[in-house]
């Protein structure tokens, strides 16, 4: 009686491990995407500091590079993307692909607001396209 009885304590300690067990394995796959998140940020922001950098000293195709570059890691910050889409549209105006900067205006504007306004001084100075 008493073995059965101890057998089956050990059955249910078992069974309360491995739910501890998988707990522990969840949250570690958690901590995981999160600290590749923070990852990806940090190196979309040390990309963005590049492209200024770029910008700054007139090398605007590799300030574009750059910005694309950051975007593509697709950070999942909104803020952070529009500001990468506003200064590669920057950059696009400075080569003069004035279409290709409105359009990347136009993301920014969808991802934030506040950058709705940048579209309408952009398209305003886009120089009359031939018709």
């Amino acid at each position: 009686q008493r073995s059965q009885q101890e057998l089956q304590q050990l059955q249910q300690r078992a069974q309360q491990l491995e739910a501890e067990n998988a707990a522990l394995r969840a949250a570690q796959a958690e901590a995981e995407a999160l600290k590749s998140k923070v990852e990806r940020m940090q190196q979309a922001e040390q990309l963005k500091q590049r492209g200024n950098r770029y910008y700054q000293s007139q090398q605007y195709k590799q300030a574009y590079a750059s910005y694309s570059e950051a975007l593509a890691l697709n950070v999942t910050d909104p803020t952070l993307n529009a500001v990468l889409l506003c200064n590669r549209a920057a950059a696009l105006h400075s080569l003069g692909q004035y279409l290709e900067a409105i359009a990347d205006c136009c993301m920014a504007a969808q991802l934030d607001d506040k950058y709705s306004r940048v579209l309408q001084v952009g398209a305003a100075e886009v120089p009359a396209l031939p018709s």
